[in-house]
């Protein structure tokens, strides 16, 4: 049997700006956008101000409202990446193969460190222990056979816990559970189940596929394995890099997006972002996916092909802006992700057109400006229109943790 944690920091960046500023600890804190222009949402928050009833992903107006104590920080990636990168040393004493899933979160794999379920949840409370005294941040715990359910442990319990769900709690814990605690499953379809009579884990584990393949389609076998209990993907090893099969960044956004015209900086950004990793890469993609989360924290994914293999930001960007003009509903948008998929190499043939000539020009280009980039830094030299905004600044190779589940649950 298999023995796998899934570990996730609570609270991160709220709990981060209280380690760096350890006056924040005994006030409701909110990680977000600028307090003096009083605008933006709720990127994290501490207990004090959840206690308060602030909600993450709110506009801070509204939290400021409930909790006129507030105090409010920005963010401050560097320390978020510093401090996740500690916390993945500790997690590789233990195992070498551990697997990030976003800035926070991470599984380990024990099966080959301990002997048993019983070691594997002792190593966990180390592991806790550790990180609380040697980060000074708290982190919760799943233990399960498979990644699914260690990762639904690790939000049984929070803050600071330690959850074991062994083969034995399948029925009495997990399929008690609604099936929104399943990891690919979203708001869309926890409705579009209810509707069939599906409330529950179990429910979903014993109902025909034929009946949830006709409601969810390809990814119905799937979510019916998870709720079984069949997850078997093997982890790699920690710095081991599988087949590249996407390409993707995505941003939390200070303020959310309310109008079309806002759209343009933050896709610019990410666009140039991922065609200059694919430039690194030395590869080009054929499909674009645009990942959009409201502030209602509800995801939805659009895909687009994009005719002949690309490289280049402005052919991602244009690409981007048809899908928002056609699907974007006009609902405030809290966080946005660009990928690409169906990669193939530079020194690959592939069909010409009569554009072809002009793309070749504007790769030539960035490649000029990734060697200013990579010289100089990133942010070097940008577009004018991502300079709008100061806060709409990442870095293409340190800050790209968007994982393919983000885009898969946005399509659940």
């Amino acid at each position: 049997m298999r023995v796998i944690l899934h570990c996730d920091m609570n609270s991160f960046y709220a709990s981060v700006e209280m380690l760096y500023q350890p006056h924040l600890r005994t006030v409701p804190l909110a990680v977000g956008g600028d307090e003096e222009k009083r605008h933006g949402i709720v990127l994290a928050k501490n207990e004090w101000a959840k206690a308060r009833g602030v909600k993450t992903g709110e506009p801070l107006f509204q939290s400021r409202q409930k909790c006129p104590q507030l105090v409010v920080v920005p963010p401050h990636y560097d320390r978020y990446h510093r401090i996740s990168h500690m916390a993945n040393q500790i997690y590789r004493r233990y195992s070498d193969r551990v697997e990030p899933f976003s800035i926070d979160e991470s599984w380990v794999d024990l099966t080959g460190s301990v002997d048993s379920f019983a070691k594997g949840v002792q190593v966990a409370e180390e592991i806790r222990r550790t990180i609380e005294q040697e980060l000074g941040v708290t982190v919760s715990i799943g233990v399960s056979y498979n990644k699914i359910f260690a990762k639904l442990g690790s939000e049984l319990k929070k803050p600071n816990a330690v959850t074991a769900l062994p083969p034995s709690a399948l029925q009495t814990i997990i399929w008690p559970l609604s099936p929104r605690a399943l990891l690919f499953i979203g708001p869309v379809t926890e409705k579009k189940l209810a509707r069939i009579g599906i409330h529950t884990i179990g429910d979903l584990a014993n109902a025909p596929e034929t009946t949830l393949r006709s409601l969810l389609g390809k990814w119905a076998h799937t979510l019916r394995q998870y709720a079984l209990g069949h997850e078997y993907a093997p982890m790699a090893y920690w710095g081991e890099s599988p087949p590249v099969k996407s390409i993707g960044n995505s941003t939390t956004l200070p303020k959310n997006l309310a109008h079309a015209d806002a759209f343009v900086p933050v896709v610019y950004m990410l666009c140039e972002c991922v065609a200059e990793r694919l430039r690194l890469s030395h590869l080009r993609a054929e499909v674009l996916h645009l990942w959009l989360r409201d502030a209602d924290l509800c995801s939805q994914t659009r895909q687009i092909q994009l005719g002949a293999p690309t490289q280049v930001s402005g052919r991602l960007a244009k690409a981007c802006f048809r899908l928002i003009h056609k699907h974007w509903d006009g609902a405030p948008i809290r966080s946005i992700g660009v990928q690409v998929s169906q990669l193939s190499f530079e020194k690959d043939a592939y069909q010409l057109s009569i554009f072809s000539q002009k793309e070749q020009k504007n790769a030539e280009l960035e490649r000029c400006i990734d060697d200013l980039r990579h010289r100089f830094g990133h942010w070097s030299i940008a577009r004018a229109v991502t300079l709008q905004d100061t806060q709409l600044k990442i870095d293409p190779l340190e800050e790209n943790s968007l994982h393919s589940v983000a885009f898969r649950k946005g399509v659940l």
